[in-house]
């Protein structure tokens, strides 16, 4: 299973380290930034409770922040992770009330699918070890594996990510 972020170039920083550019969520951001009158791009940052450099990079580059900023953002603009990425036309969520979270639902979707750790490790192309490390340090993968996990169980991103209880919410 291929699953495209629309993500067309790694990035490597001056300490070496990777990062993923997308023109979707790059063309996403702009336009929703755009949407918000009144407030400079220093402002929004804040509000997202990010660097501006982490801001300015997502904003001129499309690159993709950690899972918790791309939320954050999600959140701020009112859209559906699914959306900011490009992977949905749907703008608009059932906000779950109260949100869950990464690992209850990727729990629920591993027993629902009858699946092992290990099963599950397999399918997302990462070793078992990640896997029991997203449990026991309660972290979330990289926006990739997660949009993985969500093609592999049929349902959206935010779903995945506890932002709703819609399961079909591209």
């Amino acid at each position: 299973i291929m699953i495209c972020l629309h993500i067309y170039c790694l990035y490597a920083d001056e300490k070496g380290q990777f990062m993923a550019i997308s023109v979707e969520f790059g063309k996403n951001f702009r336009a929703l930034v755009a949407e918000i009158k009144g407030k400079t791009r220093q402002e929004i940052a804040r509000e997202m409770r990010v660097s501006y450099t982490t801001f300015s990079n997502m904003y001129n580059y499309g690159i993709l922040p950690r899972v918790s900023v791309l939320m954050r953002a999600a959140d701020l603009f009112d859209v559906s992770v699914d959306y900011l990425l490009g992977m949905s036309e749907k703008r608009h969520y059932d906000k779950a009330d109260p949100p869950g979270n990464f690992h209850d639902r990727l729990t629920l979707l591993r027993t629902e699918n009858g699946m092992t750790v290990y099963r599950l490790a397999e399918k997302l192309h990462v070793h078992r070890n990640s896997v029991a490390e997203w449990y026991a340090k309660k972290c979330i993968p990289v926006i990739d594996t997660v949009a993985v996990a969500a093609d592999h169980f049929g349902v959206s991103i935010d779903y995945v990510l506890g932002r709703t209880n819609d399961r079909n919410g591209r």
